[in-house]
């Protein structure tokens, strides 16, 4: 079985003296630095106690060099990293150290002051405070705790990461990804996206925290793979910071999310960034409008490309081609060794073109099962299928186009609506900065489309102007009926918008 840590070493010692990670601030580390340091950390911690051998870790940070310092020597020890997100609340953060079986906490001070009361009631023993701001392994300050809870059947030291996701059903739970599955993907990625564009010398800035899988496989992994470089920045939402590093670096690749690609296109110093040198820009996390596309090609002179993966993928299990072949509505087509299947409501595969079906995958990537969850584990697969509780239609040649996700599906009268096309209408107004549709209960028709927008600042855009907007590209009951305005519309740590809690906020209303 090869490890992430052989990984690591391997391509550390290949690269050698080019830089592999910068911070915001321009300290660079050299890949033999980097691994200098990360064998500086593996030794501190073979000295350390036997218990933090082959255990359940977790490391609740921002993205800095000790996060990488911390996990991939407790990885060569054997252990499971359970990522977690920083902004979740006490109880989740709880639940999750519990869930997963963690008995080592690697955090900040900030974070552990927030958690700290609720740490004795979870199985955590250690505590190890890291700092965010060094970029050298420093022996961490510890913190020693006592816990009646004892975690025995651990996952297992081919086990990399248990990954906590709400998947398909809106239940927590934690995929198992195993480190053969997370090198599987790096080359997947490497085959399909080096067929289009070279590979070497690439730059990226990560604008994905670490504990998301798609930030370290595909930000972190696949470019260390290929030596590429790394810009690490810890507020992922400072787009003022975004620009100047943009204009400060020679960025030649950008992955993110659509608000990300968005907000960047609205702000004032956009337009003083060249962007000669991308090779190539990908967007994924959540549908991508075609009218972010283009705007982008616009401003930019370069395309935007579709990306779809999930949490049980590691990261991308399809990408769209970068040439000519690429559809502008698609997310691509399945990456080397993937198998796309798009299933009806008896698991029956669907062969025709422009039909929609919910996603299944098989492949190398693709996790086997939920951490001790035999049950959401079932309901997820089918005869060896991942069925990814999305909706898609398979379009020209092997390309397939994202329909929605099938848990935000509205049903107004029976008739299905989906989000993503109501928001890429609503789109289409210059007025209106961000959009998101959802399912308001209704006594006549048991649900209606309701619209929760962002608008441009003085803008004297009317709800009668967007309906009739509306009803010029959608079947009537596709129409919102209701039409909320927003400040800002509620985003996830990587600026997803989060549906479920608008869909909270518009049925209150109507309580």
């Amino acid at each position: 079985m090869i490890q992430l840590y052989d990984f690591l070493a391997v391509h550390c010692k290949n690269y050698k003296e080019k830089p592999f990670l910068k911070t915001e601030k321009g300290d660079i580390s050299t890949y033999s630095e980097f691994f200098k340091q990360i064998s500086i950390a593996g030794d501190w911690y073979k000295n350390q106690a036997s218990d933090v051998k082959n255990l359940h870790f977790s490391i609740i940070a921002p993205n800095c060099f000790n996060y990488l310092y911390h996990l991939f020597p407790l990885l060569n020890l054997g252990g499971t990293a359970v990522n977690l997100n920083p902004n979740l609340s006490n109880f989740e953060i709880r639940d999750r150290l519990i869930l997963g079986k963690v008995s080592l906490l690697i955090t900040t001070k900030e974070i552990f002051k927030k958690i700290e009361q609720d740490l004795p009631h979870t199985g955590i023993k250690k505590v190890f405070i890291i700092d965010e701001k060094e970029i050298s392994f420093k022996k961490p300050e510890l913190f020693a705790l006592t816990t009646e809870i004892q975690f025995t059947d651990l996952a297992g030291p081919e086990v990399a990461f248990l990954q906590f996701t709400g998947g398909t059903t809106g239940i927590t739970k934690a995929a198992v990804i195993t480190h053969q599955q997370v090198i599987d993907n790096v080359e997947q990625l490497s085959k399909h996206i080096g067929k289009y564009i070279s590979l070497e010398n690439l730059q990226v800035l990560i604008a994905f925290p670490f504990y998301h899988i798609f930030s370290l496989v595909f930000n972190l992994l696949f470019f260390m793979r290929n030596g590429g470089s790394c810009i690490l920045y810890q507020n992922l939402r400072d787009t003022d910071l975004i620009i100047r590093l943009l204009k400060d670096n020679p960025v030649n690749f950008t992955v993110a999310v659509n608000t990300w690609y968005k907000k960047l296109m609205q702000h004032p110093e956009f337009s003083s960034i060249d962007f000669s040198a991308i090779r190539a820009s990908l967007a994924g996390g959540e549908y991508v409008p075609v009218t972010t596309k283009q705007q982008w090609t616009e401003l930019t002179g370069k395309p935007l490309y579709s990306a779809y993966g999930l949490t049980e993928t590691c990261s991308l299990a399809i990408v769209s081609p970068m040439d000519e072949t690429n559809e502008n509505d698609a997310i691509g087509v399945a990456v080397p060794d993937t198998k796309v299947a798009l299933l009806d409501e008896n698991n029956r595969e669907i062969l025709s073109e422009n039909t929609a079906g919910e996603i299944a995958l098989k492949g190398p990537q693709v996790t086997n099962e939920y951490f001790e969850n035999e049950a959401e584990t079932a309901k997820a697969f089918y005869r060896g299928w991942f069925k990814t509780g999305d909706i898609a239609e398979k379009i020209k040649g092997s390309q397939y186009r994202l329909v929605d996700r099938k848990k935000d599906m509205i049903s107004v009268s029976g008739n299905k609506v989906y989000p993503n096309e109501v928001e890429s209408v609503l789109s289409k107004l210059e007025d209106i900065l961000d959009a998101g549709v959802v399912a308001q209960k209704s006594d006549k028709s048991g649900e209606i489309v309701a619209a929760c927008i962002v608008i441009k600042e003085g803008s004297a855009l009317t709800d009668d102007t967007i309906i009739a907007h509306c009803e010029k590209f959608l079947a009537r009951f596709k129409v919102p009926k209701k039409i909320y305005r927003f400040k800002e519309l509620p985003k996830s740590p990587i600026g997803k918008t989060v549906r479920y809690e608008l869909r909270n906020q518009v049925n209150s209303y109507t309580k």
